[in-house]
């Protein structure tokens, strides 16, 4: 009886390992797919399921399209891509209602353990059509920009072609304008030169007839000086040798009649005077006439 005991626990044991067990709680449900779409589009969805945070196949599932009139729907058959992966798809008429449509999932698991429900909304309008007959009406604009650009780029490449060879005769025209201009002032500059060489010469001959002409007006000056000095200094040397015989012959003069005047006096006395006192006054009668002559002949020379 144990054995059989222990052989059930064993086997439930295995069972409860082999066979995920999930708490109660919601089944979550995850969808995606179109959010905008034209009539006549296909509209496709996808949506997942899981418990626990593991995909997982529900018992049970649904999927109902509600109309933008909330009123009309349609069920649709979920497709199994994989384990709780499954698509839903449905195509709209060419002139399907536009509006907001609303896709609503259910599903459930282990006997309504798990449960859950997701709606997911998309919108049928006819702007998209719109919108791409706007773009295509805007393409055929920017094709025929494209043509037009592309004419005008080729009128410009013309152009410019035009513009590039007239400009290349002109440069040429230019370049030969500008060689006969180099050429005219290399000869303007050649012959300036030759005149500035010229004036050089004529201006440094000049420069030495005047240092010429000055040193001989200086010779001649100097020696005119020279000749003034030279003559000045013999009038002068003459002029004091006159005045110096003229005090001479004055000197000797006074002199002679000094002595005489002397003598007539040492004569006159000698007949009275004893001799000696004779001659000691007829010696201080001589200094004194000496130096009144003297006297007299400094100021001679002082007046010439």
């Amino acid at each position: 009886m144990n054995r059989i005991i222990s052989a059930t626990i064993a086997v439930l044991l295995l069972l409860c390992l082999a066979t995920p067990v999930f708490a109660a709680s919601d089944l979550n449900i995850s969808v995606d797919g179109s959010s905008l779409l034209s009539p006549g589009e296909t509209a496709k969805f996808y949506f997942t399921t899981t418990a626990n945070g593991a995909l997982v196949d529900p018992d049970a599932k649904t999927a109902t399209l509600y109309f933008p009139n909330n009123v009309n729907y349609i069920s649709l058959t979920p497709t199994k891509v994989a384990t709780g992966v499954y698509a839903v798809s449905f195509t709209l008429s060419d002139d399907a209602a536009t509006g907001f449509y609303a896709l609503v999932i259910t599903a459930s698991y282990q006997g309504g353990s798990f449960s859950g429900t997701v709606v997911k909304g998309f919108e049928v309008s006819s702007l998209q059509d719109n919108l791409l007959g706007a773009i295509s009406g805007l393409s055929t604009q920017i094709s025929d920009m494209e043509g037009n650009i592309l004419s005008s780029t080729s009128s410009l490449k013309t152009f410019l072609a035009s513009v590039n060879a007239s400009l290349g005769s002109q440069m040429g025209s230019l370049g030969a304008s500008v060689t006969k201009a180099n050429a005219n002032l290399a000869t303007q500059i050649t012959g300036l030169g030759k005149s500035i060489s010229d004036q050089t010469t004529s201006i440094q001959g000049a420069l030495t007839n005047s240092q010429s002409a000055i040193t001989t007006a200086i010779s001649q000056s100097a020696s005119s000086v020279q000749s003034s000095i030279t003559s000045a200094r013999d009038s002068i040397q003459l002029s004091v040798t006159s005045a110096r015989d003229s005090v001479q012959s004055s000197v000797n003069s006074a002199i002679t009649s000094a002595r005489d005047s002397v003598q007539s006096s040492v004569n006159s006395l000698g007949q009275s005077l004893d001799l000696g006192l004779v001659m000691t006054f007829q010696y201080l009668i001589a200094v004194l006439v000496i130096i009144g002559i003297l006297i007299g002949a400094v100021v001679l020379f002082r007046k010439h």
